[in-house]
């Protein structure tokens, strides 16, 4: 096994200077990227730097070591997080103060009314009254705090060990637009029902998971073929595990209760299609400066992942504001 390398031994100091897009945290947050997402175990990197004798952790050391290494304050994850949780809690005291009960199908959850008036997914105002914003904001709401605690560990350590190596503003266009891409998808597929949550986001960063490896595809087998054995075997499991966890989630309805069992998977499709086409646009190659070259493997799949996003979008808004009637299930 001594062939085998970790992706972060192929990085080139070129490469961490040129190509990566600036983090939330300045200069010493890419520092801190272009260093950290050669320890990442889940990617094939060496072990973590571990800061502190192994006798000396605390359980929460040894929590940040095991799940999230490159764990940071100054993160877009970490904003985006805080985001989440304050919307949970705004809804959770304007559904008190309104005098509404808490939902009975989510434990702690709002209301469905205070979630379509803070701009949950409702296909019938975003087509007939253009209320755009829902694109956004739906990401934000969470149906109850199981809900919220699930998407936000997810979102910590998915996030973090991408934001290491992408970057803050490059992770944060990834998460936004396919998280548009899988609302967009829930409006199209299931128009009926009211929706809300970060999965379809989150679902964009295994998709982003996913674009890595295409990215890199031809430039690992040429560095380490056993690497890229590996990194193929652990992109097949996960799209395994996408599409049972989308599908067991999604039994019977795509309705908006999480319980158990009714999730927009609709949704959740839609943002993992997104996150691998716009994810071949984002991710930065490993080759460095040999992927611009003219004809290079990562300029052809560059191309090809900007085009598909383009369709994708184009696409989708048409069907949806030439074919989908949302006014037979009119709703006031």
């Amino acid at each position: 096994m001594s062939n085998v390398h970790g992706l972060g031994q192929y990085r080139n100091d070129d490469n961490n200077n040129n190509r990566r897009m600036g983090g939330f945290g300045g200069q010493a947050n890419n520092q801190r990227g272009a260093d950290a997402f050669g320890s990442q175990p889940l990617l094939g990197g060496g072990l973590p730097q571990q800061t502190m004798h192994p006798r000396k952790e605390n359980f929460w050391d040894s929590l940040k070591f095991a799940c999230c290494p490159t764990f940071t304050v100054a993160s877009f994850i970490f904003f985006i997080t805080l985001v989440d949780i304050l919307m949970y809690i705004t809804t959770l005291i304007i559904n008190i103060a309104e005098g509404y009960d808490f939902d009975f199908y989510n434990f702690l959850g709002p209301t469905s009314v205070i979630l379509r008036d803070f701009g949950m997914k409702y296909a019938y105002g975003m087509q007939q009254n253009y209320e755009f914003w829902r694109f956004i904001l739906s990401l934000f709401l969470h149906v109850g705090i199981l809900h919220l605690f699930l998407n936000v560990c997810f979102q910590l350590i998915i996030g973090f060990m991408l934001e290491s190596y992408m970057g803050g503003l490059r992770l944060a266009a990834l998460y936004f637009i396919s998280g548009i891409g899988g609302v967009l998808f829930s409006c199209l597929c299931s128009p009926n029902f009211d929706s809300c949550g970060a999965s379809p986001s989150l679902f964009g960063l295994f998709g982003g998971i996913i674009a890595l490896v295409i990215v890199n595809w031809k430039f690992l087998g040429e560095q380490s073929p056993e690497l890229r054995c590996m990194l193929a075997c652990f992109t097949v499991f996960l799209i395994i595990f996408v599409l049972i966890f989308t599908m067991a989630s999604g039994q019977t309805s795509t309705t908006i209760e999480f319980s158990f069992g009714e999730t927009d998977i609709f949704g959740n499709l839609g943002g993992l299609i997104v996150g691998i086409f716009f994810g071949c646009v984002l991710m930065p190659p490993l080759r460095g400066r040999g992927a611009t070259q003219r004809g290079s493997f990562e300029g052809k799949v560059k191309i090809f992942g900007i085009i598909m996003t383009l369709v994708y979008f184009v696409l989708h808004f048409t069907l949806f504001f030439t074919v989908i009637d949302t006014r037979g299930d009119y709703k006031p």
